[in-house]
Parts: C-alpha cells; sequence; structure tokens
C-alpha cells in the first residue's frame, strides 16, 4: 500500500510569509489543524499547526508574526510511490508529500489514514459478508454467551428465518439441537455430525471460535441432507418389501417360476425345484 492510496491530493499549503493570523483563517476556512509551509517554488520549507498557535498565544506573540519565524523547519516528508508501512509511525501526525522536484502533491494526516482504514474495513467486510451469503452451506455461528451473530442466506432459506430476526437472540431459543453451546463449553471440534433442526436433516461441521488463546464463540457449517434422508428411507421401505415378497415366495407350497419379459428367469423357489428335482 503506497502513500498516494492514502493521501489527500489537493493539500492546502501556507505561503513562506503569510502570519500567523492568516494561517489561522485558513485553518478555519478549511477546518484543518496544520499545513506545510512553501516557498515561492512550492517546494516545504517547514510545517506550521496549532500547536504553534497554541504556544503563541501562552508566550504572549503577536499574531502578525509570519509563519516562517514559527515553524518546524525539520520535516519528514514522504513521496506518492512510498510504503505506507515505512513511514507510518506515532510521531507523524502530519506527513507532506512531495514530488521529486521537491513540490507538494499531497499531504497525509491521522484523519486520512482513519478515513482510509475505515473504508478498507467496510470493503473487507462487505466482501466477506458476500462470500459467506453466496456459500451453498448454511454457516450460523455465535458469540461467547451463545447469541447468533451470524446467519448466512443459506440459513434463511432451510431455517425459515430472516438474519435480522435472529441476530443478537439466544440459539437455544431457536436451534436448541445446534450443538453450538456444547462447543463453546469444550472447545472440541465435531466434524460430520447428523442434526435435526425444524424437520430438516443436517450434516453439520462444529467447531470453536479462538481468538488469541480464548474462545469466542462457536460457528457451525451445516449440509441439508433431507433428500438424501428421504431417499435413503424408500431405499429401506423397498427393501423390506423385498424380504417380505422373498419370504412369501419361499414359504409357498406351490412350485413358483418368475421370469422376464424375454423369458430370463429371474428367481425360482424351494417348491418348484423340489417338484422339476
Amino acid at each position: 500500500m503506497k502513500l498516494k492510496d492514502v493521501m489527500s491530493h489537493e493539500p492546502i499549503v501556507l505561503t513562506y510569509d503569510i502570519s500567523a493570523q492568516e494561517a489561522v483563517a485558513v485553518f478555519i476556512e478549511h477546518e484543518i489543524d496544520g499545513a506545510p509551509v512553501v516557498d515561492e517554488d512550492g517546494r516545504v520549507r517547514g510545517l506550521f499547526t496549532k500547536t504553534h498557535v497554541f504556544r503563541m498565544v501562552t508566550q504572549g506573540i503577536d499574531m502578525s508574526t509570519p509563519v516562517k519565524n514559527l515553524m518546524t523547519r525539520e520535516v519528514i516528508v514522504g513521496s506518492p510511490d512510498d510504503e505506507l508501512g515505512h513511514i507510518l509511525t506515532p510521531l507523524v501526525g502530519r506527513l507532506p508529500i512531495v514530488d521529486e522536484t521537491g513540490i507538494v502533491v499531497g499531504m497525509m494526516t491521522r484523519s486520512d489514514l482513519a478515513r482510509f482504514f475505515y473504508k478498507l474495513y467496510w470493503d473487507i467486510s462487505s466482501k466477506l459478508d458476500t462470500i459467506i451469503d453466496s456459500t451453498y452451506n448454511l454457516i450460523v455461528s455465535v458469540d461467547e454467551q451463545g447469541r447468533i451473530e451470524v446467519f448466512n442466506k443459506s440459513a434463511e432459506k432451510f431455517l425459515g428465518y430472516k438474519a435480522e430476526e435472529v441476530r443478537g437472540r439466544h440459539i437455544m431459543d431457536l436451534f436448541p439441537t445446534s450443538g453450538l453451546m456444547d462447543i463453546v463449553e469444550t472447545g472440541k471440534v465435531e466434524p460430520l455430525q447428523k442434526i435435526k433442526l425444524n424437520d430438516r436433516y443436517f450434516i453439520s461441521n462444529r467447531s470453536p471460535i479462538v481468538q488469541e488463546g480464548k474462545i469466542i464463540g462457536a460457528v457451525a457449517v451445516m449440509q441439508d441432507i433431507s433428500e438424501l434422508e428421504n431417499i435413503s428411507k424408500e431405499l429401506e421401505y423397498v427393501k423390506e418389501l423385498n424380504e417380505e415378497l422373498h419370504a412369501i415366495i419361499e414359504s409357498s407350497f406351490d412350485g413358483l417360476f418368475i421370469a422376464d419379459g424375454k423369458g430370463t428367469t429371474l428367481r425360482v423357489n424351494k417348491a418348484f425345484e423340489r417338484i422339476t428335482g
């Protein structure tokens, strides 16, 4: 990340011979508390801030004094292509950004940093929400108190609630069989657990959420297997019917010979074998 990604591109500057009183008027007009001081060629010669103004007031210095007599002359400057991490320190509150000739082309302040990182956080958070909501599997998470925090679109679809309806509510009030509170209490990972929620069956992978060694919640990623469960039950029913049919055929006293439409033998019972030898 470079300084040009963070800096203000239209910096407010003070000319070399401007008075402190005029500088204060500039601060008020543009709602800033400091600016670089430049010479007639636009090159940085110093930095004048509200701290200098406070010092003038306490020391009784005339406000008509030129800022060139009051400014801080040893100024750290940056280049638009400098890496932010190389420049950023707690001691740098304002950083004039200059081009290769030394002319001011930008300004970076703590407000610029706060604004940039807030936007970056918002963008990352928005992308993460989009990814979570685009996932086919259900994702539900709770905090250490059991309050629901994440409830994605798939969870809404299969569990019948909107995210705004459940966020902040206790998981046990809505989904007491989720098993998430057990994860919060034990800290154990429980993969491939079959659970039933709202008359539907799911395979649930449950894990604790750990931050700096402390459990701060739990998350479940679930896949709906209700259709598979229904198919399994149907197959089990067919199997039972087949076993009953087999028992009936084998217990018949009459000889039974069963073939398909092409004459291929499918089954004969013991009575048929006894009769035909």
